[in-house]
């Protein structure tokens, strides 16, 4: 049998998961949970051959997880990334995970792959979880100019972007700051793929940390840790809020 761990955000998506699932004799699901502090717990005591796993997740991500199961020496088993966006890292999840399915899952995608994972399953990985780590965050980091040579920043460490000209501030979650030559445009479509929004002409944020957006004063509050940054609205770009919502 294949024990299989499940650990995505969203309840339905679960349901939905599990229900496609039944139809696999050679599946037993033996952990279905949205929140990640149970399935790493679970898996750090538990043995798990294949795990369905969410990428983007408000707390931490997939990649986040992976890292943490690393670190506690847990990685004897399988991983397919669970996203609904094809953009989002596809190119290095081909090359380094066992395989990933979009969403909404499809049954038949579903079926090979847990057909090839029955063929591979007494294969020799063709990665290692260090080797997939590495390249999952190189994915997720923006290369920046410096006077030095290079920098390379994990987009989850930009709290917002501003525009200066034809320069942008990079204000980061430790409240650190980088000035990039690139316009705001540039940066923008360089974090498109990760949870970065407009709200303003000279304004772009990580919507991971949006907890309030103000309406009556044009602004947003960031909440990064312990840091806290206020960051204007536009009329124009208030949609890309309320619209986070719906």
């Amino acid at each position: 049998m294949i024990r299989t761990v499940i650990l995505d955000d969203e309840e339905h998506a679960i349901r939905n998961l599990c229900s496609l699932l039944q139809d696999f004799k050679d599946v037993d699901i033996v952990s279905k949970s949205t929140d990640t502090g149970y399935t790493i717990n679970y898996m750090l005591k538990n043995e798990c051959d294949l795990l369905f796993l969410d990428i983007k997740m408000p707390e931490q991500t997939g990649f986040d997880v992976l890292d943490k199961l690393n670190k506690l020496g847990v990685n004897s088993f399988d991983v397919v990334f669970l996203t609904a966006y094809d953009e989002f890292a596809i190119k290095a999840i081909k090359y380094a995970a066992f395989d990933y399915l979009l969403k909404p899952i499809d049954k038949i995608e579903l079926k090979e792959t847990i057909n090839k994972y029955l063929v591979k399953k007494d294969s020799p990985k063709p990665y290692s979880f260090q080797q997939l780590l590495n390249l999952l965050q190189t994915e997720t980091k923006i290369k920046i100019s410096t006077t030095t040579g290079y920098e390379y920043l994990n987009s989850n460490d930009i709290a917002y972007a501003e525009s200066d000209s034809n320069y942008t501030k990079l204000v980061l979650t430790n409240n650190e700051t980088r000035l990039v030559s690139k316009t705001l445009k540039d940066i923008e479509e360089e974090l498109k793929q990760f949870s970065f929004i407009r709200t303003h002409k000279s304004f772009l944020i990580n919507k991971k940390y949006l907890t309030v957006f103000c309406r009556k004063a044009s602004n947003c509050t960031l909440l990064c840790n312990t840091n806290k940054f206020v960051v204007p609205v536009s009329t124009r770009m208030a949609k890309n809020l309320t619209e986070l919502s719906n």
